[in-house]
């Protein structure tokens, strides 16, 4: 009613809860245009026993989740969408403002919104009329994230191994531990200048 909805594009995200053996304090990632492409799978154990296995595309996501869980045993199942940050949508209309999800204010590289939904939600709590203007440093955070996603979307499998090798350096998992992920323009300044060669991966990426 408020021609805020804009032209939105979604990842459609696939999940399920499964048995087997983990290690409760391990996150692991998946990358690979055969696994998940332009986004990742994930495996975020409940414990030892139970892990939340999914993954999310821009496409239907059923062939590579079937492969990435196999003949494993699944307890239940989620699916939804994720939306993609665009830097055209508005934020608020008249007397309408929008946070979180609604937004798009939700990072590309990673799907999370949770961070930048509640500094939205601190802004829009001390004036509607400047929430516009104050929400600028989140803008630059998910344009940031945004092109991030899009340079990764151009990588190749063997871009990833590269990717992980370089980021298993110990002065850069140094400051990936330092720096918020939320906030990628500190981290990836400082990324750039510590390992040039992951301005020469984007710059591939390009071409």
């Amino acid at each position: 009613a408020f021609d805020l909805y804009g032209n939105r594009k979604f990842y459609i995200g696939l999940q399920a809860r499964i048995k087997g053996s983990f290690d409760p304090g391990c996150f692991t990632a998946y990358f690979g245009e055969h696994t998940a492409p332009k986004f990742f799978a994930w495996s975020v154990p409940e414990g030892p026993d139970i892990s939340r296995v999914g993954l999310a595309s821009l496409s239907n996501p059923q062939p590579y989740f079937s492969k990435i869980i196999g003949k494993r045993k699944i307890i239940d199942m989620q699916a939804g969408l994720i939306p993609i940050y665009s830097p055209r949508q508005r934020f608020s209309a008249e007397n309408v403002a929008l946070i979180g999800d609604a937004a798009l204010q939700l990072k590309a590289t990673t799907g999370g919104g949770i961070v930048h939904g509640l500094e939205a939600a601190r802004i829009l709590s001390g004036s509607l009329d400047n929430y516009e203007r104050n929400s600028r440093k989140i803008r630059k955070d998910l344009l940031a994230s945004l092109v991030i996603r899009k340079l990764m979307n151009n990588f190749s499998d063997k871009d990833y191994d590269r990717l992980i090798r370089l980021a298993s350096q110990d002065k850069v998992r140094s400051l990936i531990r330092k720096y918020d992920r939320d906030y990628p323009l500190a981290l990836l300044t400082r990324l750039l200048l510590k390992e040039p060669r992951f301005a020469l991966m984007g710059l591939r990426a390009l071409l």
